[in-house]
């Protein structure tokens, strides 16, 4: 009877990894290449076949976790909304334990995206920047994930607006002090406003939500204008200054302390 060699030894004493663990560690693999690809060639450098070249398995083995392109880009845009919403999560929970509310919130927040940002521009490029061509990122997926970052940033503002008594309710109309909005939105704006916070958990009037929407905006696009150097070589260096006079901005439109 042949006796077990060292290696057969060492080979039968290494525990069998069980399915879930063996598919984990594959969707760890296709996220880890697929982010390389991503930060080298951006979207269109991702393909099933890519991905499974530098995992060095069967394309078949990478179609088991992922069906196509789409459900790659998918499973990487799922993958960068977490990541971003985890990092600005730990920066509101620092911000926190410093004693930092309103608008340090509001600066740590802003600070935490930007500094994403900077490190991963192909990530921000995909979450944040243009269209891919002939993909459209599936709601049911996408729509949890994207959106947290973005509660965060409503439930920041609706506290000024609650420290700023009813002025910041009422100058919507008025456009008086305490307002968020020099004019009041639609009827139908409104309703999409009002069901827009609703699904993001917070307490918000149509005037603070739509206020709330521009603020945003001007956010990702102030980071995005650096990121991509939009705002010319004379600019590139002034970034932290011009997120500190936008931190400034909004927390005074908004009558955080």
């Amino acid at each position: 009877m042949e006796k077990p060699t060292s290696a057969t030894s060492a080979k039968s004493a290494r525990p069998r990894r069980s399915h879930a663990q063996a598919r984990a560690e594959m969707r760890e693999g296709i996220l880890r290449v697929g982010g390389e690809l991503l930060e080298k060639d951006g979207p269109a450098g991702l393909s099933v076949r890519e991905i499974a070249r530098g995992l060095d398995v069967a394309s078949s083995a990478i179609y088991r976790h992922v069906s196509s392109r789409d459900d790659l880009l998918t499973l990487l845009l799922e993958d960068a909304f977490t990541d971003l919403a985890d990092r600005v999560d730990a920066a509101l929970r620092d911000a926190s334990t410093e004693g930092g509310a309103g608008k340090a919130a509001l600066a740590a927040l802003a600070g935490a995206m930007r500094g994403w940002a900077l490190e991963q521009p192909q990530r921000w490029a995909l979450v944040y920047g243009s269209p891919v061509p002939g993909y459209a990122a599936p709601a049911e997926r996408t729509t949890g994930p994207g959106t947290r970052v973005m509660a965060r940033f409503m439930e920041i503002l609706a506290a000024g607006e609650s420290a700023s008594g009813p002025s910041a309710q009422e100058g919507a109309h008025s456009g008086g002090p305490g307002s968020v909005l020099a004019s009041a939105p639609g009827e139908a704006y409104s309703e999409v406003l009002a069901a827009g916070a609703g699904e993001l958990g917070v307490d918000a009037s149509p005037a603070l939500a739509a206020a709330s929407v521009l603020a945003w905006t001007g956010l990702v696009g102030l980071i995005s204008a650096q990121l991509f150097g939009q705002l010319g070589a004379d600019f590139a260096p002034y970034g932290d200054e011009m997120l500190a006079q936008w931190v400034d901005a909004t927390a005074g439109e908004f009558g955080l302390r």
